[in-house]
């Protein structure tokens, strides 16, 4: 009779394990139609520079299980002949928006909180309250004329927008948590939005810089010389469909990033390390972007240091001769990620000119409570001729928006990131090693996202969720498949 029923019970095992796996590839088949249609609308255009925006919000109607997924389509593509800039506020507010309000109905569905989702929770309300407080102290520098807030950037908008985003990133995280089919749908969307910034890149490169724009982006691109001729770094500098160079280069990473998380295995495998390597150098060097060069070749060390430091000491040692004998050609390097003749902190070009700015002009009352959220192009303005929404550096952005409450904030999420690289499984640790590296890091000499009104927030929160998922999440997830299967 034992035998028997350890048999029968063995059999069903096996049965749902089958089931499960028929059911995983349908969902991959679903994730791959979805971006074809997607990406087809936003690429052609056929009938309005809008197509994609329409096709994207109507597919969230229709498909609201793959609302967060759609979201990570919308937000791979930032102008195209289908999609033109800006019209992504409109796709990530609209997804986002159907999200919140079923949330609300749903009072957050039945997902049960861990540990980890209530840290990320706080951390998101922190965010949320802190883009309030500069809201709030925007209004009363305008009032009081402490300090002018530009009236073409409503410092409103730009505060409700900028707490709207972490939102948006939290609930789209929240429902990729819940969602008993994340695994299989996030891994094909994360490879396909990947595949199209890579094609659209490559083709930039042997039809021109303007190829993949919208009639509004082509007249973007050729109103900047660094794009079609390369200005002092002597190479153009490709977008991608992001009308942004820096933008093309560090996007890949979030996608690859979630592509880890989404893997069910803790640990990291060879492949992803060489995939994450080349994808990253590549859309770096085709975008010029130094910071984030650096930051792929520090994230993959990280990457095989964290699955077996051993191999990185042998790599090291067998690697270094063949470098020293290869004729590496560093002064081309250093002239296109503009790093050859540093005299002074203008050797930088407007960058330079932001940083000595900023620290020879904010007061120490500006570092303590910060002057507003939409000051910062009027300061620049001022001092330096030339506007600009950001100085380039998180230190300075924090300080100057949000004063002392925003470097404490964001000096927290660091130390919460660098924690979490400590301890744990390696996934994990890879994932929040990465963050920490691209938030502190690469954001020393970049427009910080984490708290900013521009979309790519969103997707800043929605990786920054991914060091946020305990050993809970991972073990329970072939419980939750099995239990929706019966």
């Amino acid at each position: 009779m034992y035998s028997t029923a350890s048999h029968v019970s063995s059999f069903d095992r096996s049965l749902a394990a089958v089931h499960m796996r028929s059911q995983e590839q349908v969902e991959m088949l679903r994730a791959l139609l979805l971006s074809f249609v997607y990406f087809a609308f936003t690429d052609i255009g056929h009938w309005t520079s809008y197509d994609g925006v329409l096709v994207s919000l109507g597919l969230s109607v229709i498909l609201p299980s793959w609302r967060p997924y759609l979201m990570l389509l919308v937000l791979s593509v930032h102008d195209a002949p289908g999609q033109a800039d800006p019209s992504i506020y409109g796709c990530v507010v609209g997804i986002a928006a159907m999200m919140i309000i079923t949330s609300l109905i749903t009072r957050g569905g039945s997902i049960a909180e861990t540990a980890e989702d209530r840290t990320f929770r706080r951390i998101a309300a922190t965010g949320f309250c802190l883009a309030v407080f500069g809201t709030i102290s925007s209004y009363f520098h305008q009032r009081w004329g402490l300090h002018q807030q530009l009236d073409d950037r409503p410092f409103w908008i730009v505060g409700g927008l900028t707490a709207f985003m972490m939102l948006a990133g939290l609930v789209c995280h929240r429902a990729i948590v819940a969602d008993p089919w994340s695994s299989p749908r996030l891994r094909v969307i994360c490879v396909l939005a990947l595949a199209h910034i890579l094609v659209v890149t490559l083709l930039q490169v042997k039809l021109g810089p303007q190829f993949g724009a919208s009639p509004a982006g082509l007249h973007a691109i050729a109103t900047r010389m660094e794009l079609l001729e390369g200005g002092e770094r002597g190479v153009a500098r490709l977008t991608g469909p992001f009308l942004s160079p820096n933008t093309l280069a560090i996007l890949p990473a979030f996608y690859m990033i979630l592509y880890l998380r989404a893997c069910r295995s803790r640990i990291i495998s060879g492949a992803f390390i060489v995939s994450f390597l080349s994808v990253g150098l590549l859309v770096a060097g085709l975008g010029a972007a130094r910071s984030m060069f650096a930051f792929y070749l520090l994230a993959g060390g990280a990457l095989i240091w964290t699955r077996s430091p051993q191999r990185v000491i042998v790599l090291g040692v067998c690697c270094l001769p063949f470098l020293l004998l290869i004729d590496i050609p560093f002064d081309d390097i250093l002239m296109s990620m503009r790093l050859r003749n540093l005299e002074s902190i203008q050797s930088l070009g407007t960058r330079g000119l932001y940083w000595q700015a900023t620290l020879s002009n904010l007061k120490l009352s500006d570092w303590m409570l910060g002057f507003g959220v939409s000051h910062w192009p009027v300061f620049f303005q001022f001092y330096t001729g030339s506007m600009a929404s950001d100085p380039h550096n998180w230190i300075m952005s924090m300080g100057g928006s949000y004063g002392l409450p925003g470097l404490l904030f964001y000096s927290t999420v660091g130390w919460l990131l660098l924690k979490r690289s400590l301890s744990g499984p390696k996934k994990l640790r890879a994932i929040s090693t990465c963050l920490f590296l691209l938030f502190i890091a690469r954001d020393l000499a970049n427009t910080q996202y984490l708290v900013n009104n521009h979309p790519m927030s969103c997707l800043y929160w929605m990786a920054f969720g991914s060091a946020f998922i305990g050993l809970s999440d991972v073990d329970s997830e072939e419980e939750t498949l099995s239990e929706h299967l019966t």
